[in-house]
């Protein structure tokens, strides 16, 4: 969660950046944010699923791509009608979007353990 929200706070400062020295350093700022977060999900996925890691790996990787191939291309449809930084607006929405599912997920975590322990 922390990787998303940071995403969306440096994403934003990006869009609003004043000049290109400091959209430069929201970019690198922006790839610190993301660098950690594909990795993890993928240590996460073949600690929990070991017998099937090949096709849990193999999902993660075509939803990754299927979206790092689509989002990319509507911002930048959004761009030539929009405008640059309001299309990159939609990518701070994306983040906090992520940010929320998330949380969602955590809490649904949160509930069914507690009743499972019940």
């Amino acid at each position: 969660m922390a990787g998303a929200a940071a995403s969306a706070v440096v994403m934003a400062l990006l869009v609003t950046a004043s000049g290109p020295p400091l959209a430069v350093v929201m970019v690198v700022a922006l790839g610190a944010a993301l660098a950690g977060i594909f990795p993890a999900v993928l240590g996460v996925a073949g600690s929990r699923f070991p017998a099937h890691s090949g096709s849990v790996f193999g999902i993660l990787f075509t939803m990754a791509l299927s979206g790092g191939m689509t989002l990319p291309w509507v911002t930048g449809q959004a761009a030539a009608v929009w405008g640059l930084r309001p299309a990159l607006g939609l990518v701070v929405l994306q983040f906090l979007a992520v940010f929320a599912l998330q949380w969602l997920v955590t809490i649904a975590r949160g509930r069914l353990s507690t009743a499972s322990s019940r």
